[in-house]
C-alpha cells in the first residue's frame, strides 16, 4: 500500500474512481488517469489481501500443530 494509505481508504478511493468512470461527465483524459490510478490501487489491495491470506494460513497451521502436539501429550 502506498505510504499513509490503508486498505480501507484504498477501497473507498476505488469506489470513487468507479463512480467517476461511470459518470457521463468524465472526459476521456480524466477517465484514463482514473483508470490508471484504479489499476494501481487494485493491485496494491490484491497484494495486501494475499499477504493477509498467507498470514491466516500460517496462523491456522501453527494452531493446528499446537493442538496436535497437545493431543499427543495426553
Amino acid at each position: 500500500m502506498a505510504k499513509g494509505r490503508t486498505f480501507e481508504r484504498s477501497l473507498a478511493r476505488l469506489t470513487e474512481i468507479v463512480e467517476a468512470l461511470e459518470s457521463e461527465t468524465t472526459s476521456l483524459a480524466d477517465a484514463m488517469k482514473l483508470y490508471e490510478e484504479g489499476i494501481t490501487l487494485s493491485q496494491a489491495c490484491r497484494l495486501e489481501l494475499e499477504q493477509a491470506e498467507l498470514k491466516i494460513t500460517e496462523l491456522r497451521s501453527r494452531a493446528d500443530g499446537e493442538l496436535a502436539e497437545e493431543a499427543s501429550n495426553l
